[in-house]
């Protein structure tokens, strides 16, 4: 398969760098970004076995199209209300059918799928691993360890030398980006020691970054085509890698400090924004198709807004946002969530500069603020706002 894009090793360390020292000096935006596994309640923390058995099944979820957010909530509320579906010793005793009928009450996203996967991996992770979670990175100090134990083989017939032993044939639905998920769930909630060279699950929101700071430089034909997370996956998981291993930086910090950029800025920066999205009307969602030239019902490619410089909504938006980004002045392009989302593109476009003459701040970077959630909405602090006159972003 030809190459898509390229990286730039020398671009990563500087944006990178950059972002790490915002996050550990929680300056903005980290002061007031969130992250999913801040909802799971510490009645649940409070039992490590429990937490890493949950983390274990909320993994299931973190794939394609649906929210972690949302995932991690609705989890939540079903743990609350069905714990013993979070026990694999009990979840082995279970049909498939009662595991879909109950997580269809939380989450109705490919149930017929994930159900079998989570009675078997049950069965799985019981039977090798004695029901914790936490055992499968026992005296693991490498990736390869990590990918050999978590990520599924299809069949022996795909395995070179049919030589695994029974506890390497993996867990279903699990590649090799939800094996960097677990490792960095398991890491950030202190349940394991951080493995050195395993990247964090290098989904949309760290490809977004990469590639709106040219670490990853598409061709042409990407560029103005779009691409598959497939096609740029491997040069992003390389990228992250890399730094970690040349600057001694864990999993947990490089993906904290990419995710919370990308869902608390460049979600809500007005480059990103696009119409054609799905919409929920009632129970039932809609979504704008199109007939291809074969005649068969399609998604319509989610389209991006038009910049303009004197909509107040805009600037609004991108003072809060692209204007006092850490990366405003290495960030060279725009790819919205929503052709991801609903067609499975990355659709990069020049980003477009606003000039901003004058801008609300808060104060909020200058010392530590309380996070919480509250009925699984973020809630996020104001803080003092004061009028101040700021530089053209350059």
């Amino acid at each position: 398969m030809k190459a898509v894009a390229r990286i730039d090793h020398d671009r990563a360390r500087l944006v990178f760098g950059r972002l790490i020292k915002k996050l550990r000096e929680k300056k903005y935006p980290y002061n007031i970004a969130t992250l999913p596994q801040e909802m799971i309640p510490h009645a649940l923390r409070d039992q490590p076995l429990r937490h890493a058995q949950f983390i274990f099944y909320a993994c299931h979820f973190m794939r394609g199209a649906l929210d972690s957010t949302t995932a991690i909530r609705q989890l939540v509320a079903l743990w609350q209300r069905s714990p013993d579906l979070f026990k694999p010793e009990v979840v082995c005793m279970m049909d498939v059918g009662a595991i879909a009928a109950l997580l269809r009450s939380a989450i109705d996203y490919h149930l017929d799928e994930i159900a079998a996967f989570w009675k078997e991996n049950s069965d799985r992770l019981q039977r090798l691993w004695r029901g914790d979670p936490r055992r499968i990175f026992e005296k693991v100090c490498t990736a390869d360890v990590v990918y050999r134990r978590v990520v599924n083989k299809e069949s022996r017939a795909c395995v070179a030398g049919n030589d695994l032993f029974e506890d390497d044939w993996g867990f279903f639905g699990f590649r090799k980006k939800m094996a960097g998920m677990l490792a960095y769930f398991l890491a950030e909630a202190q349940l394991i020691e951080p493995i050195c060279d395993i990247a964090p699950a290098v989904d949309f929101h760290l490809l977004r970054i990469m590639i709106a700071n040219r670490i990853l430089i598409l061709t042409e034909d990407a560029w103005t085509g779009g691409a598959k997370y497939e096609d740029v996956y491997d040069e992003g998981a390389e990228a992250v890698t890399v730094y970690m291993r040349t600057c001694k930086i864990s999993a947990v910090e490089i993906g904290d400090a990419l995710w919370m950029l990308s869902t608390t800025l460049c979600r809500e920066a007005p480059g990103n924004w696009s119409t054609g999205r799905s919409r929920k009307r009632g129970n039932t969602w809609q979504t704008p198709t199109r007939i291809d030239h074969n005649g068969k019902e399609r998604k319509e490619l989610p389209q991006p807004v038009v910049i303009d410089q004197y909509s107040s909504e805009q600037l609004a938006a991108y003072e809060r946002t692209c204007h006092r980004c850490p990366c405003r002045k290495t960030c060279t392009a725009n790819a919205p969530s929503g052709p991801y989302y609903e067609c499975g593109l990355f659709m990069p476009r020049v980003r477009t500069r606003m000039r901003v003459r004058k801008a609300l701040f808060d104060e909020l970077h200058d010392h530590p603020v309380p996070r919480r959630h509250k009925a699984g909405i973020v809630q996020r602090p104001t803080g003092h706002e004061q009028l101040s006159l700021l530089e053209p972003d350059a």
